[in-house]
Parts: C-alpha cells; structure tokens; sequence
C-alpha cells in the first residue's frame, strides 16, 4: 500500500512541475514610462496572455491588480478584453472594474487614500489570450525626477519584453542594464530622447529554494533622470519630514525611561523597545507615497508607520536622549550604482549609534536585532541615508568563521559531563556580544547540552594577530543519553548559526537555477573519554572533498586511546560578474563582492554529496554499547 502512496505523490509532483512550466505564457509585455517637461510622468503597461491550463485563469491569472494614489495619480483603463480559442473577441463589461483599498493599507491612516483596480477578466478558458493595457498618471509632487528598476521576471515565460523610456533632451537621464547584453536603441525626436530594450525567449522566474533573487539572474534595467544618486538622496533626506518635529509628550517619555535605566546601553535599547513593540510596522512600497515619508510626530500618534518612518522616529527619540546617530540605508550589491538613484532598491534601514561600553552598532526600528546590522545585512550595501558615504566597518566577502572544540566525558553512569569552547569571527560573535546571557548562548546550539544556569558567559575578546572572540562554559548538568536495551545514543550539538541556517539538508537530486550558500568556515572536534564498561560501536570515516566552491572534511575514530569526531566545512567567499550594458560607461561587466556563492548544476551535484555527508548519522550520532 506504501508503494502506491509514494507513485501517487511522485505522479502528483510531476504533474505539478509540468503545470507550472505550461500554465500560460505571455505573448508580450510592453512597459512605457514617459516623462513630460512639466515634471509630470506617464507609465503605460500592457500584456498579452495566453492561458495553457484551468489553473492559469482559476488561480493566477484570472484578476489582475492595479495600485495607485488618487492624491497626484490618475488611472485609465486604455483596452480590457478578451480573444477566446475560437478566435470571437469579449470585452471586459464595466462590472469587472473594482476598486478596493490595497490589504497593505489597512490600519495604516497615512495610506488610506490608497486605491486598488480589481480588473476580473472574463471569458477565460484554455486557449484564451487576454489583453490589458492601462496607464497612470503621475502629476509633478515632490519628485519630478523619474527613477525605476524593472526586473524582467515573471512566474511564466514571456516572449517578447518590450521597455520604452522617453525623457526630454535637457535631462540628465542615466541607466544601467545588467545580466543581459542586449543593447538600447535611441532615437531623438522635438520632444527629447526615446529609448527602447527588446528582449526574447525570457524564462519563468525560478521558485526552488535558495535561489538567487531575480536582480541576480534576469535582465534588470534601472534608470533614473537625477544626476547621481548622492543629490538624489541630499536632496530627499533634506525635507520636512526628517527634520526634527519633538513634542512634550515624547520629550517627557524620554525623560522617565531615562530614568527607569541605569546604564547608557540600557537606555537605548528601553527606547528601541518601545518603537520596535509599540508602533506598527508596515511594509508599503516608498513609491505609494511619491517617496515622501510621514514626520516622527504623526507616526508617534498614530502608533504606526513603515520601517524607514519608524527608524527616523527612534532617531529623533535617541536625539532628546542625547545620543549622536545617523540613518543608516541597505540595499543590494548588485542593485547599488552611485550614478543611479532609484529608492525602490531599499530593502532595511537602521541606526547607527556610538556607544561607550559597545562601540558603534547599528540598531533596528523594527526588531530587537541581536547582531549589529551592518553584520545581520553583509549581503546588502550599507550607507548613511543623507550622504550616501559607504559603511567603513562593513566586509561583503567576509567569512563567518566557527570553532568548536569540546573535551567530553562519559561516566559509568552513562551520562555526558565537560566542557566546550568557542571560537566566533566578528561575523558571529557579534550577535552574543549584544545580548550576552546563558539563556541566549545556549540557544544557539541544537541538541544543547545543559549549561550551568546560575553562571554568566563572557565574551573573550579576540587575541592579538587574530580577529576571532571565544567563550567557554561548563557543562553542569549532564545530558541523559537515550538508551535503547544496552546500546546508547549521543547526538553532537552543532552552532544553529553555521550552515544549518541555510536549509540546506534535503536537497532534490534534480534542480535548475543557481543554488545559493552562504560562506561560511565552521569546524567542530569532540573529543571523548569513555569508561571501560563503555565500547564505541561504528566504523572509522574519513571524508575528504576539494571544490573550487570549497571544501569539506570529516573524521570518526580512535585516536590516543579516545574517541574523535572532527568536521570541517569551508565554503569560500565569491564574486559576481555581471553582464552590464551602461550608458556613459565604458565598461561590459562588473564585479560584485558577496559572502555567498552561486553553484552551478554540477557544483550543485557534489555539493549535495557534501551535504549528505555532513548531515549523516554516522558523522553526527555517536552509538555506544555496554
């Protein structure tokens, strides 16, 4: 009966992976954005979709979602229809056009105003080709300055990708392509310069896990008519709303949590408490709102706000404090180009403080982060929000390194007693030295063994010649082994912040995109003295591997007249070269540092071998017998 369960599950997924390559595909994408001498911008969409499946129109295609602001936008509808198998032409009734307000803006005064155009398209079946195309609108507000990036993914595959940018001939217009070599056409007309991208064959975006993000491996355009992202920024942080706007009711909740806590430190982290767990995150796009953001003074009345709003409010909070900081913008590496402004690439904001007994460390408005985010974020571009000056502590390709070493013994009573010690890269340590307790150490280790309760756990710090902190803890109260008649069970504790947190222990023998690992160097030995009553029951493995994406090792056996497991895994730092084509830039490619490294199929085949390896029984469970 078991075997028919498995063949009906295995049919099921493959009819799944069919589906979701065929469901439809679109005919054409044309993208238009035009921006007029007044300042006012025109965006133009439209699509033309075939339907390959019931699936395609019952669940993702059969709607298609509009957002807009009716305070400076304006939407038209310019042609909804539909062309059925049979070749007979449906047009959209006026009873299919809905407008609602956008779920993301619920709850949120500041974005009530938001709109949303339900557009339910009709007469779908198989073989149906639906066609939309609408424009909106954008009257000059505060930003005149057209900016976009557009990153050519879709859930289906796409045969035609058409972008058109018009701009006037006085503009400073700047763009930069990357992971594509297709080359712009320009044409210069009265009313200023048209530019034109026309792209083929594009593939569906890829939805396997720890896949690289679509900027990474698509075609992304962005553009932007400022000068440089620098002024873009200047002149975006110089506004009313990152002025500071203080009231008496927040100067004299400042004054009595100053009073509730002793120490500086204590200080801002009750104020980042308060932001983080008493005003509402929301995650609207920058754009909603024409890139301006509400002032401190209605965020903190409204208890709600999004995470650069509510970064700016704990700013001008640790500002009455009298705390000196600065806000602190992240973005992708590969996204990030100083002479293109375009604030739809933020991903985090935070707030870099200077502390006396911590030193600088970079705080979240929206989290109570345990690692300083320049180190949460290494993955992401960091700079100061009002000048665009790059984080100096921040080391995209570095490393995080672990070693564990652990002296272990097994007494007659078949318990587990000793002791272990650490050696953390500022990469991992720093997320202890923020929150430095035993309750928050002990976390971190899966299968943990019991750590003295009543004792704190310091933080040495790193020794001279070497960047690497260290603690040790006694391990108190022994860990139980599990017993099953007279053979006994020992799990190794591993660090839940090396590999493990990637994910990565079921692995599919069959992938396509890229996969994504991090960096990483972490190595554990436990060594163990066992009783004479006591015999280690298993075979001596010796697991060597040398990749140009890293390398692995992995060793059990009887050394000296002890028990020895040691595992080693080292997956190097890489580097991204993108495919660029660039205005005003003589340059084809462009080199992307980064603390994670893109395997390829055949990489992705022995790295799977690797990982099989590292999360095996026998080179993570130790058996003993009596």
């Amino acid at each position: 009966m078991k075997k028919y369960i498995v063949l009906i599950i295995s049919l099921l997924f493959v009819s799944f992976s069919f589906s979701a390559e065929t469901d439809a595909v679109f005919k054409k994408i044309k993208k238009e954005y035009i921006l007029h001498n007044d300042g006012s911008i025109e965006y133009k969409y439209s699509k033309e979709l075939k339907l390959l499946s019931h699936y395609s129109f019952n669940r993702m295609y059969g709607e298609t979602f509009i957002v807009y602001n009716p305070d400076f936008q304006e939407l038209k509808i310019n042609q909804a229809y539909t062309i059925m198998k049979n070749g007979h032409r449906v047009v959209t009734p006026d009873n299919a056009f809905n407008i609602v307000l956008p779920r993301a803006a619920a709850a949120y005064p500041a974005y009530n105003q938001m709109r949303e155009m339900v557009v339910t398209h009709t007469a779908l079946e198989v073989g149906a080709t639906i066609f939309l195309e609408y424009s909106i609108i954008s009257k000059p507000t505060y930003v005149k300055e057209m900016m976009e990036t557009v990153i050519l993914a879709e859930d289906v595959a796409v045969e035609d990708y058409e972008i058109w940018v018009k701009v006037p001939r006085n503009v400073d217009f700047h763009y930069s392509l990357i992971n594509s070599q297709v080359n712009a056409e320009a044409f210069t007309i009265e009313e200023g310069i048209t530019f034109r991208w026309k792209f083929s064959d594009l593939p569906a975006a890829s939805h396997e896990i720890a896949s690289p993000a679509n900027y990474e491996t698509n075609p992304c355009l962005m553009f932007s008519a400022y000068s440089n992202q620098n002024e873009a920024l200047e002149k975006w942080t110089s506004t009313q709303a990152f002025k500071q706007t203080p009231t008496e009711e927040m100067a004299l909740f400042v004054k009595n949590t100053k009073a509730e806590n002793k120490t500086e430190w204590e200080l801002i982290r009750a104020l980042q408490k308060h932001v983080v767990e008493n005003v509402s995150t929301k995650h609207n796009p920058l754009k909603w709102h024409n890139y301006q953001i509400e002032n401190s003074l209605k965020v903190w009345n409204a208890n709600v706000g999004n995470e650069l709003e509510k970064t700016n409010l704990l700013y001008q909070l640790y500002d009455l404090a009298g705390f000196k900081c600065q806000i602190v913008a992240f973005m992708p590496y590969t996204l990030y180009d100083a002479q293109i402004a375009s604030f739809d690439n933020f991903e985090h904001f935070g707030l870099m403080i200077s502390t006396k007994d911590k030193g600088i460390k970079i705080l979240s408005a929206v989290k109570m982060n345990k690692k300083s985010l320049e180190k949460e974020y290494a993955h992401l571009y960091g700079f100061l929000l009002a000048n665009g000056q790059e984080l100096a502590t921040q080391k995209p390709n570095a490393v995080p390194k672990i070693d564990l070493i652990a002296k272990l013994t097994m007494d007659p009573g078949n318990q587990i007693f000793g002791n272990i010690t650490a050696h953390l890269s500022p990469e991992i340590f720093n997320e202890l030295e923020i929150a430095q307790d035993t309750s928050s150490i002990q976390q971190y280790f899966s299968n943990a063994l019991q750590v003295d309760s009543t004792s704190h756990i310091s933080l040495l710090p790193p020794k001279k010649g070497t960047s690497l902190a260290s603690f040790s803890f006694p391990i108190k109260d022994p860990a139980q082994l599990e017993q099953q008649e007279n053979y006994y069970f020992f799990t190794i504790p591993t660090y839940s912040k090396g590999i493990a947190q990637a994910n990565l222990k079921i692995l599919p023998t069959i992938r396509t995109a890229p996969l994504v690992v991090p960096a990483i160097d972490e190595q554990y030995e436990y060594i163990f003295t066992l009783p004479k009553s006591a015999n280690w029951v298993g075979k001596e493995i010796h697991i060597s591997y040398k990749e140009d994406f890293g390398e692995m090792t992995i060793d059990v056996g009887i050394k000296e007249g002890k028990l020895v497991l040691k595992k080693h895994l080292l997956i190097y730092a890489g580097k991204h070269q993108l495919k660029l084509k660039a205005s005003r830039m003589n340059v084809s490619s462009k080199e992307v540092e980064t603390n994670e490294v893109f395997l390829n199929k055949t990489q992705y085949a022995v790295f799977r071998k690797m990982m099989i390896d590292w999360y095996s029984k026998s080179a993570n469970e130790l058996v003993f017998k009596r």
